[in-house]
């Protein structure tokens, strides 16, 4: 089922999750089920943004994260355009939001 596959793809862009929560379609399993997992991945920039302060450790940190956000946004978005709801790796598990 290719409905909704606009708002299940901002999911995965960091703060746009919240346009799927607002919209028609938001209450389809499918669409909660990728705005839980882009929730995720925004916390991941909210993580290094938090302790980027920090020198060399934060900046380490944050570039760290940044490329596991940026990998994980692009395994979301290719699990959408092949219509298929499955976790993230590794913190697919903890989403909030089914």
């Amino acid at each position: 089922m290719r409905k909704y596959t606009a708002l299940k793809v901002l999911s995965y862009i960091p703060f746009l999750f919240i346009i799927s929560l607002l919209v028609e379609g938001r209450d389809t399993p499918s669409v909660r089920f990728h705005c839980g997992q882009g929730m995720l991945v925004t916390l991941l920039q909210v993580i290094p943004a938090i302790l980027g302060w920090l020198p060399l450790v934060g900046w380490i940190i944050s570039i760290v994260f940044g490329l596991a956000e940026l990998i994980y946004i692009i395994i979301g978005i290719v699990n959408v355009a092949n219509d298929r709801d499955e976790e993230l790796p590794f913190i697919g598990k903890y989403a909030f939001y089914r």
